[in-house]
């Protein structure tokens, strides 16, 4: 990579670019005598970057990516030029630990191109131009990570003096990064938000609080606190606490009713005696990191006197989300409109001891909150970001592992913080601690981000509750998509497997882009764990893998090439396949029929967090067995092999060919002979026959193992077996045979068997009631507890669209001829829009006589179309 035949070089604030989150902002100056012919940036950052000119932020970036393959941003910066004095800064975080977006590497910066005019240019490429740089020192101090999946939080608190600006310093070799690549996706787009105040309240005041959090190096660590307080008297309290069981002076403390159900919010009543207390409290570490917060009213005067922990101290600051969570407040005193709140005044009469603002998005939403406000020094604002409230409608619900938050605090007269990473967010809560009526809000924006897809697709029909649950998988969907596929925005940003195969279904019925899939596909090729099996979640450095989610990525790379007839990425990614089918090929190789055990972990003697193999993990308890040789999965494993065959043809892989196909004929065999109960008429979960869900019998149909003869078997036990998602028939109290995201595999297979008819009263049944729960968006489970914005929840968005409006291309990558495969179903009416590569097909159908007739249909120039 040359430029202007110099090649650029990574600078940073020193030569070692070593450390963990390290800031630094990079500045550069010149003059334009008149408006740009062109003016082009390319730049790379590790691991994270905001680009601004003349003050406005222009890109954020880069896209995740694996340090052996990065990939850089161009940048056209024409339109945020004029002429006279011209600045571009670029702010740079390093995180230097690992996280579902990011692999621990180094810190560096690295930037060129040219800016021209009609007499003249200005290169900006680092190593030639005068690019200076100052070490962001108002980040001052490690944080605890946003959740187990996201960096740190920020502690912003920048004063009257400005760090000294320095020429940027050249890094030291040799680098870790592999050969730069032109980023293959669209730059995301940035919009401000609307938003609403929905409360104004006063805070009561602060009381004691400590707080300290402990690095733990694997999930289900046993952590061990003991503290010692001092008490003046001999007293009954209320310890509000974040952590495991109490134990005062040897005997256990009386649990009261928390805040919400939740057992990470516990309160304690607590006999203290006058003087030394001894308090004890065990539990285990949730993922990365272990939090202990205890508070306790100010009045009864108890101090923190000794404290010892089972492990060293990471951090011994304050969480803002943990102490906004034991906030007390007073009723509203005012109503404030969005609008008002820009250099509104705060009567210190009204909000003495500061005040919380509660803000709501409409939705969950992928953005950079920003900040601009003036006050006294020593002022501290808690930002806290949350995708509900607890029941009492007043605190943002913080699960253990998800304290997402960040503390600014002003140490001169003004404040403009912007974090250097977007959040995720529907309810934003700002606590104001201090003396409010010196404090100004100057601006307050939610800069929301996102792909810029082309919203093609849409649906109606005669039943207003499908048309209405079809709206929120797309909004579920577009909420979750920035560079790649997100499973949730707020808690975790990460790209799962499973839920990018399912979110780029859902994808194919509203914007038909197929790029994000095949950015995703050429990440999990890099991503490979030392077992061989694809990682889970990627980029990321631990070995975290998910056994059926390996499975189902050979599947997408089939998929991928089957609509887009791109060869070239399967070729770029073969030996990553084969190494992922080699682990399964290896487990199928212990049981004489080839089949896969679902307790493979407990044989092996390994960990793993989803007992062998994921399946459905949101079922009630006892309806499917998962030990031993397993239907399911033994299916998902035939799947990938015919998937990987197909692949093997097309790119001229004989031995893989021929090595998968002995497989298959082996399973097509030994799967019906070990699961197939002559007694039952349907598939067993497992070898041992203790149980019969229909995911069994379902998968058993896509796998192709179910004889023409047993189809109408298996279609009465799945008709039978799915006559409810939920348990007791109405909600999730009883516990679910089928969670939203397996509905993608089990709903699929319905409509093979004719079943539409089912499909659609079951999503009738469970996405209505996430509509009945005033939810905008579709959650991770039939559940309020989890993620409320999980986009592998949404695939019925998908089937309206593929089989009650029944647009198919059968003969994909050639998308010439139109297939409408419109399934049993009970609408009087249907029509919407599909995407199509040359465009897009509208159509409309309505019933007459029970039979369904076309009335209107509109596809492309050179498409043909046919009713099935």
């Amino acid at each position: 990579m040359e430029t202007n035949n110099v090649t650029p070089q990574f600078v940073w604030f020193d030569e070692h670019g070593q450390g963990t989150d390290l800031y630094a902002e990079f500045r550069l100056r010149f003059v334009l005598p008149e408006r740009p012919t062109s003016a082009s940036l390319c730049l790379f950052a590790d691991t994270v970057y905001q680009l601004f000119v003349n003050g406005s932020l222009v890109h954020a970036g880069p896209g995740r990516f694996d340090p052996r393959y990065p990939v850089y941003d161009e940048v056209d910066l024409a339109s945020f030029l004029k002429p006279g004095k011209q600045e571009i800064r670029v702010r740079v975080r390093s995180y230097g630990y690992s996280t579902f977006r990011s692999i621990p590497c180094r810190a560096g910066f690295l930037a060129w191109g040219t800016i021209a005019w009609s007499t003249g240019e200005v290169d900006l490429t680092t190593g030639l131009a005068p690019w200076f740089v100052r070490r962001m020192t108002e980040y001052r101090r490690p944080t605890l990570k946003l959740s187990f999946a996201l960096p740190g939080a920020e502690d912003y608190g920048v004063g009257a003096t400005i760090d000294q600006w320095l020429n940027a310093v050249l890094l030291s070799g040799p680098f870790p990064w592999g050969p730069l690549t032109a980023r293959s996706l669209p730059l995301l787009t940035t919009e401000a938000s609307p938003f609403q105040v929905l409360a104004v309240r006063p805070l009561k005041a602060d009381r004691g609080r400590w707080f300290r959090s402990f690095a733990t190096p694997t999930p289900g660590t046993p952590v061990a606190v003991e503290l010692v307080l001092q008490s003046p008297r001999e007293q009954t309290v209320v310890l509000n606490q974040w952590f495991g069981d109490v134990l005062i002076n040897g005997k256990p403390a009386t649990a009261l009713a928390g805040i919400t159900g939740n057992g990470f919010h516990n309160r304690w009543a607590c006999q203290l005696k006058q003087g030394a207390n001894f308090y004890q409290s065990k539990g285990k570490s949730w993922q990365e990191v272990s939090f202990h917060y205890l508070s306790v009213a100010a009045e009864a005067g108890v101090e923190l006197v000794a404290e010892t922990c089972s492990l060293p101290t990471a951090d011994s600051g304050g969480s803002p989300a943990l102490e906004t969570l034991w906030d007390d407040y007073r009723l509203p005193v005012e109503e404030v409109k969005a609008e008002e709140l820009a250099r509104r005044s705060w009567s210190r009469d009204f909000y003495p001891d500061g005040y919380c603002l509660q803000l709501d998005l409409g939705a969950m939403n992928l953005g950079f909150p920003h900040l601009e406000a003036q006050g006294s020094p020593g002022t501290v604002i808690d930002v806290v970001y949350a995708d509900r409230w607890m029941p009492d409608l007043v605190h943002p619900e913080i699960l253990s592992w998800v304290p997402l938050a960040d503390r600014l605090t002003l140490e001169g007269s003004t404040l403009d913080w912007m974090p250097l990473e977007p959040r995720g967010a529907r309810f934003v809560t700002i606590t104001v601690r201090g003396r409010c009526e010196e404090f100004r809000i100057l601006r307050w924006e939610w800069l929301g981000q996102k792909y810029p897809a082309a919203r093609v697709g849409r649906f109606s029909c005669s039943d207003a509750l499908l048309t209405s649950i079809w709206e929120m998988g797309r909004r579920t969907l577009e909420i979750n998509t920035e560079d790649a596929y997100d499973d949730c925005v707020n808690r975790e940003r990460g790209m799962y497997i499973r839920d990018t195969v399912i979110q780029h279904q859902i994808d194919q019925a509203i914007s038909g882009d197929n790029r994000l899939f095949r950015r995703s596909l050429e990440l999990w090729s890099q991503s490979n764990a030392p077992d061989g099996k694809f990682r889970a979640v990627f980029p990321h450095a631990a070995d975290y893998t998910i056994a059926d989610f390996g499975l189902n990525a050979v599947e997408a790379f089939a998929t991928y090439a089957r609509l887009t007839g791109d060869l070239g990425l399967i070729k770029q990614a073969w030996t990553s396949l084969r190494s992922n089918l080699a682990w399964f090929d290896a487990l199928a190789d212990e049981h004489p029929g080839l089949l896969l055990d679902g307790a493979w972990h407990v044989k092996r003697q390994v960990k793993d967090m989803y007992g062998g193999w994921h399946g459905d993990n949101g079922l009630v308890a006892g309806y499917l067995d998962k030990t031993g040789p397993s239907c399911g999965f033994s299916c998902f494993y035939l799947m990938a092999l015919r998937a990987f065959a197909d692949l093997a043809r097309q790119v001229g892989e004989a031995d893989d060919l021929a090595h998968a196909q002995k497989r298959i004929d082996r399973l097509e065999a030994s799967i019906p002979q070990a699961f197939w109960d002559g007694t039952k008429q349907a598939f067993a979960d497992n070898e041992a026959h203790a149980t019969f869900s229909a995911h069994a019998s379902v998968l058993a149909v896509l796998a192709g193992v179910v004889a023409d003869e047993s189809l109408p078997a298996v279609r009465a036990h799945v008709s039978k077996q799915w006559r409810s998602i939920f348990v007791n028939g109405y909600n999730n109290d009883s516990g679910a045979y089928l969670s939203p995201h397996f509905a993608y595999y089990a709903f699929e297979g319905l409509f093979r068997l004719g079943l539409g008819s089912v499909v659609l009263s079951l999503v009738r049944q469970g996405w209505g009631w996430m509509l009945a729960q005033g939810l905008v968006t579709c959650p991770e489970f039939f559940s309020l507890e989890a993620s409320q914005c999980h986009a592998w929840s949404g695939s019925p968005t998908w089937f309206l669209s593929r089989y009650v409006l029944g647009v198919s291309y059968p003969d994909a990558p050639d998308y010439r001829r139109v297939v409408l495969d419109i399934a049993d179903n009970d609408l009087e009416w249907a029509e919407g829009v599909v995407p199509h590569p040359l465009g897009k097909i509208e159509i409309r159908w309505k019933k007459q006589d029970g039979r369904v007739a076309v009335e209107r249909i509109v596809v492309p120039v050179g498409v043909r179309w046919e009713l099935k």
